[in-house]
């Protein structure tokens, strides 16, 4: 096995570690009648308004990058 595939598999482990843990985690949080069940509920919310996030300054990010193509190719000529 080459080593830059062994590195990859081992950043997919890790991946795959990272997000199994905060998974994890909502098990005991749900099974919390009170305090630990209100963050749960709110997950869908939570990620709506990160992809909303998400999607606005990618828009943003598109502009600026535009405006500077757009200098440093007047900068050119």
């Amino acid at each position: 096995m080459s080593r830059s595939l062994q590195t990859e598999q081992r950043q997919q482990q890790s991946e795959i570690v990272t997000l199994a843990f905060p998974a994890s985690m909502l098990v005991p949080m749900w099974a919390d009648e009170g305090a630990g069940r209100i963050p749960v509920m709110t997950l869908p919310a939570i990620a709506a308004a990160l992809v909303a996030g998400w999607f606005l300054m990618r828009r943003r990010v598109s502009v600026v990058r535009d405006v500077a193509e757009s200098k440093r190719a007047e900068g050119e000529n």
